[in-house]
């Protein structure tokens, strides 16, 4: 039984761990509002908006073998989309950091594994969210080479 719950535990850490991507690039990731998504330091940290581009709004985006995409910070976490609509940052990704990208009209949307969409409301210091089931202008990204 013991050997049972160290293989399942280890399947558990493979799979959060395991990245399976292949890096694309570090960007800015700009609003509708003409902000900048940014995050703080550490683990479980906010994930908001910006008036400038600089080190805390640099992001790698990685393209998974799924098709689907994530966003490592610049502090080394990674964005995640909680399941009653906010969004913060892990250590590691999971399955809540793994985003399917849509494109509309030169734009990107992400669709988060909860089925809704990243999305900017209001501009400088308001929090991105993740509680949209339907796209709209707030969802759409552009993205700036870093």
């Amino acid at each position: 039984m013991q050997i049972l719950i160290l293989l399942v535990a280890f399947a558990f850490i493979l799979d959060v761990v395991r990245c399976d991507a292949s890096e694309i690039g570090s960007v800015y990731i700009k609003t509708h509002h003409g902000t900048y998504i940014t995050t703080d330091p550490g683990h479980n940290a906010r994930v908001y908006q910006s008036d400038s581009a600089g080190d805390s709004e640099r992001f790698t985006v990685l393209k998974l073998d799924d098709g689907r995409y994530a966003f490592r910070t610049n502090h080394g976490t990674y964005l995640r989309a909680i399941d009653d609509g906010s969004v913060n940052t892990h250590d590691s990704m999971d399955s809540w950091g793994k985003f399917e990208k849509v494109e509309v009209d030169g734009k990107m949307a992400f669709i988060t594994t909860h089925k809704t969409y990243l999305t900017a409301e209001e501009g400088a210091g308001a929090p991105i969210k993740a509680d949209r089931s339907v796209m709209d202008a707030e969802q759409r990204f552009d993205f700036e080479r870093a």
